[in-house]
């Protein structure tokens, strides 16, 4: 069984902390290595578990539109990556539209008359202990205003014209197309969650320094699974962007149900509505 022991990342991710004024938080910054195996693709983590061939819909309502979240997760046919900086990938396609129709169920039989605000493909890769970790996206927004580098024409991958800014890749920079040791993966779910405990979500100086830290167990209720208990609240932000944060919950066994964000100075859910198994 091959293993890519790729040692730790943890003195880059140290020093950002520090310059970041999160190195003290309670809890603590999770260090971990990047050991990944032949089976890293199989994310089988119980707080995030990504089954091939599901579909996951979320739904965002408010008084002026409705937005819907569809999460697709690849089998290994037809995917655009499979591997990443040499390490297995399970890839996901996450899209978002607005619903034009005014029904607003979450109802994905109509998905050809949404209007497309975004499309991306995520990678994730699981460690040998469990460990979820993001390895990248490739990500084409059709609603940004401020682009620094569009699509030339309609994008190869996805196949629609926009905005590729969000994109990152471990191991590769994708603007200079050039491979780059420094952009490294991070931690989107561990495998025991504590309170407290803190941690990169994606890193690429100046580009992409997303993170995550574990807030709290608690009991929470969606649309689809009803009352769940002792699901755990993740907060999410970007210090490239103050102000843009998201709590998200995920239950064991289920993964991500509810997410709460900023939108505009107001507070906004999204709520999943549907699971269609494989």
């Amino acid at each position: 069984m091959n293993r890519f022991n790729r040692g730790t990342w943890t003195l880059l991710v140290v020093l950002a902390a520090l310059a970041s004024g999160n190195a003290f938080a309670k809890g603590g910054l999770v260090e971990l290595p990047l050991d990944f195996d032949g089976s890293s693709n199989d994310i089988t983590n119980d707080w995030w578990p990504l089954e091939p061939g599901s579909r996951l819909v979320y739904i965002e309502e408010d008084e002026d539109e409705c937005i819907i979240g569809v999460l697709d997760i690849r089998t290994t046919i037809n995917q655009y990556r499979t591997v990443v900086d040499g390490v297995n990938v399970r890839e996901v396609l996450d899209r978002e539209f607005v619903d034009e129709t005014e029904t607003c169920d979450g109802d994905t039989s109509n998905i050809g008359d949404w209007e497309l605000l975004e499309s991306t493909l995520d990678w994730y890769a699981q460690d040998i202990a469990g460990n979820v970790w993001y390895f990248g996206e490739h990500t084409v927004a059709t609603d940004q205003d401020e682009c620094d580098h569009p699509t030339d024409g309609v994008d190869a991958v996805l196949g629609i014209e926009g905005c590729l800014d969000g994109s990152w890749e471990t191991g590769y920079d994708i603007w200079e197309e050039a491979a780059d040791a420094d952009i490294l993966p991070g931690i989107i779910m561990l495998t025991s969650p504590e309170k407290g405990q803190f941690y990169f979500q994606e890193f690429w100086e100046d580009e992409a320094t997303d993170m995550g830290k574990v807030l709290n167990f608690k009991d929470v209720e969606s649309v689809w699974y009803g009352e769940a208990e002792g699901c755990v609240e993740i907060k999410e932000w970007v210090p490239l962007d103050p102000g843009n944060v998201e709590h998200k919950f995920y239950c064991e066994g289920q993964g991500l149900v509810l997410v709460e964000g900023n939108a505009g100075g107001k507070t906004v859910w999204a709520d999943l509505v549907e699971v269609i198994d494989p």
